[in-house]
């Protein structure tokens, strides 16, 4: 493939695309599709779209309030709620939510941006994640290598990796932000190439005796110490490479054997993607994604894409749910009264370098007592109200569905009586509540949070429930005290708990142009028999200063 060709390709559609994507984003998809495994591919024409993993076909996403007209690289920053693209004059983003609220273009800095493809996003950089792509350039206009630049808008610049603009023709990109490690296939010198993040060099993948002849699409299977590539004149199968290869005749490589009918790829994709887990590679092919087993144990086999409207693949990702990988672990109290913690357990992560999603989003809990739920106890934390034995379940969300694990039972035993004003009885509340509410630091920032720090001076836990609202009515809420959500209290005897109070988006702009808030708490604490007192207080939070760059 030329430069030439691939440029012609842009206006006319008319052959291979040197247009790539390397991650397309779930969260844009219909309630129906979220529900479910999948892979999310985008078109040329103008269309993101999801296919089904159980053959159920697929459908068009809604990016309705964003600008999409022929993106040439999507990438997800999940933390952040965005969802980037690259158009030919800049990189662009969008709520994940479909909500739309976009914005752009991103700061680029001094950092070249010459025919992009593909794009990654490297969400361990601070401080707030970096963006990658490709500028594959071309003869007449520019600029050949690969750039960054920063999701907070601060800039980017050019990773130094040495590609040669004249010899080079660059393809494919895979970004392993855990190595700090990026690849990229060359068709022109028919290399698999690496460079290390930090500038400090990279060389050429040792293939064996794989061949590498116009290598289109990449994938990295970092845990088997893997990467594997398709090429363009050799369609009957994937080839793979041991990353640790050195160059000597006993260089570890192999491929998987596949239908040449389903690497009919109908585009220039930038990506694979590796499930090693579920023991299969997904690649495009001309209208929809196929895959085999890793193993080369089985044949090919194409998803069924019907409800999908595009056509000439580009990019895809695979969306799984959840995957457990250690369950949740309960800790604490060992008696009656006493606070108990719940931690998420382990799943499986994103790997970014895989094309593969299955990390959470966020979780939800459920505890247990001798087998049966206790009603309303679903947050990570629970005071104990009798004895028993305590379990919590927890349920991980992610936009391909919901896995659960369940903890090891931990064993509650009865209240001990007080002794001296300490430890986790069953005494009462006495003459006042001796719990206490103030800010844990004077200072906030403009999109808050307010940190409450609840104090409690019982020898026993307490539990209940913090409410907060603005001391007067406020002129951007219909001239009503605005309430903010309720938070959960679970102190242990003699202890602290930090809450933070979420700032509405009129409080965050009134915080921002008064630079201080008035705010009302009210606590509403019960002791181990169930007794409930009331604990108030006023706070004033200021606005903390801007952060100089």
């Amino acid at each position: 493939m030329t430069r030439s060709r691939r440029t012609g390709v842009r206006t006319g559609i008319a052959g291979r695309l040197a247009l790539a994507l390397v991650a397309v984003v779930a969260w844009l998809a219909p309630a129906s599709a979220r529900a479910a495994d999948g892979v999310y591919v985008a078109y040329f024409n103008s269309s993101i779209s999801f296919v089904r993993l159980d053959d159920g076909g697929g459908m068009d996403l809604s990016t309705a309030g964003a600008t999409l007209t022929h993106p040439t690289g999507l990438a997800l920053d999940p933390a952040h709620g965005r969802v980037y693209w690259t158009e030919r004059e800049g990189i662009w983003w969008a709520a994940l939510d479909g909500s739309g609220h976009g914005g752009g273009p991103l700061n680029l800095g001094v950092a070249p941006f010459s025919e992009p493809f593909g794009l990654a996003i490297d969400p361990t950089a601070a401080p707030a994640g970096r963006i990658y792509w490709l500028n594959a350039g071309n003869s007449t206009s520019g600029h050949v290598g690969i750039a960054f630049a920063d999701l907070d808008g601060s800039g980017g610049s050019e990773l130094a990796i040495g590609i040669d603009a004249n010899n080079s023709l660059p393809t494919g990109l895979a970004l392993d932000p855990v190595r700090r490690i990026v690849y990229w296939g060359d068709q022109q010198t028919r290399t698999i190439q690496f460079a290390h993040l930090d500038g400090s060099g990279g060389g050429v993948v040792k293939t064996g005796g794989e061949p590498v002849s116009d290598p289109l699409a990449l994938a990295v299977d970092a845990a088997a110490g893997r990467i594997y590539w398709v090429n363009d004149t050799v369609k009957n199968r994937i080839s793979w490479a041991d990353l640790a290869n050195t160059g000597a005749p006993s260089d570890v490589s192999g491929h998987i054997a596949t239908d040449p009918t389903t690497l009919d790829l109908g585009g220039t994709p930038a990506n694979l993607a590796v499930d090693r887990a579920a023991g299969r590679i997904y690649w495009p092919t001309a209208n929809s994604v196929a895959y085999a087993p890793l193993d080369g144990s089985g044949p090919a086999h194409e998803l069924r894409s019907t409800g999908v409207s595009g056509n000439v693949l580009l990019g895809f990702v695979v969306s799984v749910a959840p995957r457990p990988a250690a369950p949740p672990a309960v800790s604490g109290a060992s008696t009656a009264g006493g606070a108990l913690s719940c931690s998420p357990g382990s799943w499986a992560p994103d790997l970014v370098e895989s094309f593969l999603y299955a990390a959470p989003s966020s979780f939800a809990y459920q505890w247990s007592r001798d087998g049966a739920d206790l009603p309303g106890a679903t947050g990570p934390a629970l005071v104990a109200p009798t004895a028993g034995a305590y379990a919590c379940r927890v349920t991980a969300v992610n936009v391909a569905g919901t896995a659960v694990q369940t903890s090891a039972a931990w064993a509650v035993g009865p209240a001990l009586p007080q002794t001296g004003g300490v430890g986790g009885g069953t005494a009462a509340f006495g003459t006042s509540a001796r719990v206490t509410l103030a800010l844990a630091t004077s200072r906030v920032p403009a999109r808050g949070p307010v940190p409450v720090r609840v104090t409690n001076g019982n020898g026993f836990a307490v539990a209940g429930t913090l409410a907060a609202q603005t001391t007067r009515p406020v002129a951007a809420a219909h001239h009503r005290r605005v309430k903010l959500r309720a938070l959960r209290i679970a102190v242990a005897a003699h202890g602290r708990q930090t809450l933070r109070l979420v700032l509405p988006r009129s409080l965050r702009q009134l915080l921002a142009r008064q630079r201080k808030l008035s705010l009302s708490l009210n606590a509403v604490v019960k002791d181990p028999p169930r007794h409930a007192r009331t604990v108030r207080a006023t706070v004033t939070p200021r606005l903390a200063p801007a952060k100089r760059r």
